[in-house]
C-alpha cells in the first residue's frame, strides 16, 4: 500500500507541543519536503483563540506575529532561504511536479557521497537533475559526491554543467563520461541544491 502515497504532511508547528519542527533548520524543511517527491501538504497547527494552558505546554492563544518575526534577521534570512528553495521547485516543474500513481515510478534516484551521513538524492527530468546534499551535521562539512548520471538519464549527453540551483553560481563543468567526483561545502543543517 506505501508505495501508492503520494501526499506527505510537514507539519511545521503544532498546538500539541512547544516546539516546532523546522526551528529555523533549512534541511528539515528542504530535504523532507520542498524537494522530496511527494506532493507536500504543509500545516500549523496553531489553534489560536483556543482557551490557554495554564502550564504553557501547549501552544494554545498563541497567535503569531508574523510582521515581527521577520524584523528579527535570522528570521528574515529563513524566509528568504526558504522561498528561494521553492522558486528553485516551481521553477522546475517537470522534476518537482511528477506524482505517478506509482510511488516507485518516480523521478528520485540515490546520490552517492563519501562522507556524508544523510542520504543524497536527484530529482532529474529530460536534460536536467537536481541534486540534494543534505549536512545532518552540527557543524559545516565538505561532503564529497557523484552526480548519477546513468540513473538520472544524463549517460547520453557528452558534457555537464554543474550549478548552484540556489544563487545560478557555476560550480564545475567536464566530460560525463568522466565522471569525477565533486565536494559541496555544506552548513550544518542545510542542504546545498
Amino acid at each position: 500500500m506505501g508505495s501508492y502515497f503520494r501526499y506527505y504532511t510537514n507539519m511545521l508547528s503544532s498546538h500539541d507541543s512547544i516546539q516546532y519542527t523546522v526551528r529555523l533548520n533549512p534541511l528539515a524543511i528542504g530535504y523532507q519536503a520542498i524537494f522530496a517527491p511527494f506532493i507536500p501538504l504543509w500545516y500549523a497547527g496553531e489553534a489560536c483563540g483556543a482557551a490557554n494552558q495554564p502550564n504553557e505546554c501547549v501552544l494554545f492563544d498563541h497567535p503569531i506575529d508574523w510582521k515581527t518575526c521577520l524584523e528579527k534577521p535570522e528570521n528574515r534570512a529563513f524566509y528568504e532561504y526558504v522561498k528561494a528553495m521553492i522558486r528553485v521547485r516551481r521553477l522546475n516543474r517537470k522534476i518537482f511536479e511528477f506524482y505517478p500513481e506509482h510511488f516507485y515510478d518516480t523521478n528520485i534516484c540515490k546520490v552517492s557521497t563519501e562522507n556524508g551521513k544523510l542520504q543524497a538524492y536527484a530529482r532529474y527530468a529530460d536534460d536536467t537533475a537536481i541534486l540534494v546534499i543534505p549536512n545532518v551535521d552540527t557543524a559545516e562539512k565538505e561532503i564529497t559526491f557523484y552526480i548519477p548520471f546513468n540513473e538520472a538519464g544524463l549517460a547520453d549527453f557528452d558534457e555537464y554543467e554543474l550549478k548552484d540551483a540556489l544563487t545560478g553560481e557555476l560550480l564545475a563543468f567536464g566530460r560525463i563520461s568522466d565522471n569525477s567526483p565533486h565536494k559541496a561545502s555544506v552548513f550544518p543543517n542545510n542542504l546545498r541544491v
